[in-house]
């Protein structure tokens, strides 16, 4: 850690505050927003960056174009091979670009027909 300037914090499940606190030296403030860091998937994850000196809460929103390109969501995936079936002469971005304007805020998030 010691050789990375830039720093991404996602939700800490089962971490020990101390350690992070300690390891990262974050004060109560920092500590605070690291420990109430939400995401809505396929929505937005908050994060906490440090860069150099500086440290923020953050919020990543993707598109859903970008959502579907990155998701690994066992629904995302069953939503991709039902629509890869449904619809073979679809491939590479023209496909993506299909999920993204079917299920934008993925699988989880739309009542697929």
């Amino acid at each position: 850690m010691a050789n990375s300037s830039v720093k991404w914090l996602l939700r800490q499940k089962g971490a020990d505050p101390d350690s992070l606190k300690r390891a990262l030296q974050l004060n109560d403030r920092e500590m605070e927003l690291i420990q109430r860091l939400h995401s809505e998937k396929g929505k937005y994850s908050e994060a906490f960056l440090m860069a150099e000196d500086r440290r923020q809460l953050v919020r990543i929103e993707p598109t859903p174009l970008e959502y579907w390109l990155v998701t690994t969501d066992p629904k995302d995936l069953s939503l991709m091979k039902e629509e890869s079936d449904r619809h073979p002469g679809l491939e590479g971005l023209e496909f993506f670009k299909h999920l993204a304007a079917k299920a934008p805020f993925g699988a989880s998030n739309v009542t697929v027909s």
